[in-house]
């Protein structure tokens, strides 16, 4: 089989000869095999988001209902009773979900996703504070600035909390070596020490 129409034409194929045997007899189901499972299918849908799940191309609890609802959109599209309009914001979207749902299937999570995201990427970072109590963040490059004020410590860290991200923590100027100390994990790199002893590391 090469396309979908072909394998749907083989479950109806089976349905007309399930409906033409004895009804003693029982009626044959069109399965779809993931390793050891097996997974009855008819043609539809649904049928291929059971088999999509149970082959592991998709993922995630809160997805299940996100699925099943796009599922029904789709067939309110294709088999239409009426209208409704949307804002531009939700339809919108609604393709952007779709997109996500596609890059899943073929194994490619989407940077930033809502639905099926991937990982979140981890920068090196640096921190620095002083006797008086100031504390900075900075991305790892702003070491090699020459203006460094003289009196800070510095310890290189890698985060995925960095200024003007989405993903910047609130508490990250608790970070703490010893303990989970972070909303996000973070991953002790170096320090702490000076700023030329940071960039020497830095660099090599």
């Amino acid at each position: 089989m090469r396309t979908y129409d072909d394998v749907l034409a083989a479950v109806k194929t089976l349905g007309r000869r399930s409906r033409r045997r004895p009804r003693q007899q029982p009626s044959p189901q069109w399965q779809l095999k993931v390793g050891s499972t097996l997974i009855d299918f008819n043609g539809m849908l649904a049928g291929l988001r059971t088999w999509a799940r149970a082959a592991g191309l998709l993922r995630g609890q809160r997805t299940r209902g996100i699925e099943h609802a796009m599922s029904r959109l789709r067939n309110a599209v294709a088999h239409p009773t009426g209208y409704h309009r949307t804002m531009p914001v939700e339809t919108a979207r609604t393709l952007h979900d779709l997109a996500e749902l596609i890059n899943q299937l073929w194994g490619h999570p989407t940077p930033g996703g809502r639905l099926y995201p991937a990982p979140v990427e981890r920068d090196i970072v640096v921190m620095a504070w002083n006797d008086e109590g100031s504390v900075h963040m900075a991305q790892a490059d702003a070491l090699r600035d020459d203006t460094g004020a003289d009196g800070y410590l510095y310890l290189l860290i890698r985060s995925a909390s960095r200024p003007g991200s989405r993903y910047e923590d609130a508490y990250w100027a608790e970070f703490d070596a010893r303990f989970e100390t972070t909303q996000f994990p973070v991953e002790y790199l170096w320090g702490p020490g000076s700023r030329s002893d940071a960039l020497a590391w830095l660099v090599l």
